[in-house]
């Protein structure tokens, strides 16, 4: 097995431990579930170690982040509410853990670009708070995830036809008219050249990717242009 299917199976078990460790801690308070409580606990416990093993065997610097889970040689049923400390411990485990392995599962990709895109993702929230589209929202993140995985000409065409439908609806017949008009509308400031001279790159470098040129790939440069012209554009398109 390669070093990428087995930390694929780590992460299937992880989440199949984080399930049925949900399905337990909603159990607990339910009479019925009683007598098969303790065991299930424990049988949870003996594969959240397991994982957390072979985490620590293969990638130390992330199994060392995930909660050290023992059940002690004396528990019984009316230490349940200890129990639920082990649950919340376990959860916490598999969350930190599947979020290490899922790195390790992503090309390397310049810091200088996740870095950009971490910055971009955190613009995003506010652009939930005023409103807008959520299937524009939806858009930009799945084109931040796509870059992450180095999948540049696959989030390069998601930027471009979100940069395409947001162009649409901005009066003019071409780009250069398009932002013409939000200049002179007072959306962009007159002065701001290199604010225009930025919008109009994103602009056409969105409809050269959506042309019928096969010859066209991207890079991570074509990447922080296109999205970058997203941001842009999604914030015009809520001032119209």
């Amino acid at each position: 097995m390669s070093d990428i299917d087995a930390i694929r199976a780590c992460i299937g078990k992880i989440q199949t431990i984080r399930v049925l460790t949900r399905t337990l801690w909603n159990d607990l308070g339910n009479t019925m579930y009683t007598e098969s409580y303790l065991p299930r606990l424990v049988g949870l416990i003996n594969r959240y170690k397991e994982t957390n093993y072979w985490t620590n065997t293969y990638y130390s610097e992330i199994g060392t982040q995930m909660p050290v889970v023992s059940l002690p040689q004396r528990f019984s049923l009316s230490s349940s509410k200890i129990g639920q400390q082990y649950l919340q411990d376990i959860m916490i485990g598999c969350e930190t853990a599947e979020k290490g392995l899922e790195v390790k599962l992503r090309p390397k990709v310049e810091p200088e670009l996740i870095d950009r895109l971490d910055s971009i993702r955190n613009e995003l929230k506010s652009f939930e708070e005023k409103g807008l589209d959520l299937r524009l929202i939806k858009n930009i993140y799945t084109a931040i995830e796509e870059a992450e995985q180095g999948h540049y000409l696959a989030s390069a065409l998601i930027s471009s036809r979100t940069n395409a439908y947001i162009s649409d609806q901005i009066k003019g017949n071409s780009d250069d008219e398009k932002v013409q008009y939000l200049v002179d509308n007072g959306i962009i400031h007159k002065d701001r050249k290199d604010e225009q001279k930025q919008l109009l790159s994103s602009m056409r470098l969105s409809r050269n990717f959506l042309s019928h040129r096969i010859d066209l790939f991207s890079d991570s440069g074509n990447v922080l242009v296109l999205i970058g012209g997203t941001v842009a554009l999604s914030l015009i398109f809520l001032s119209l």
